[in-house]
């Protein structure tokens, strides 16, 4: 379930950047002399849409192509972060500025005292 939700994310993030125009970034960072080269084109976002802006890729594989990898990158992630012995994950559905900030406090204030 969680999954779900985390993948339904994903999709609707990489939706929002291609409505907030990527793709017209991309072209401008083209046409100011980047190419695929560069290390900044490959990452996840980027990477997937070059094809389509420099060799006409049809435009929807390149949709679920960075969907995809950004999906691979979360479960990178998240196995990255279970290998962490503290948990400071914070859910959006329950988020609460002033819980954050006690919540950020408390943590930073018991790795001092675990210092001392």
């Amino acid at each position: 379930y969680e999954r779900d939700k985390l993948y339904e994310r994903i999709n609707q993030r990489v939706d929002k950047m291609l409505r907030d125009g990527l793709i017209n970034e991309i072209n401008s960072l083209i046409e100011r002399g980047y190419t695929e080269l560069d290390p900044g084109m490959n990452s996840v976002g980027y990477k997937e849409f070059l094809p389509y802006v420099i060799h006409s890729r049809p435009f929807l594989p390149c949709v679920e192509e960075a969907k995809q990898n950004t999906r691979h990158y979360a479960k990178r992630q998240s196995t990255w972060y279970r290998r962490i012995k503290s948990n400071a994950t914070i859910s959006l559905d329950k988020f609460d500025p002033n819980f954050l900030l006690d919540e950020i406090t408390n943590y930073f204030e018991s790795r001092e005292n675990a210092l001392d």
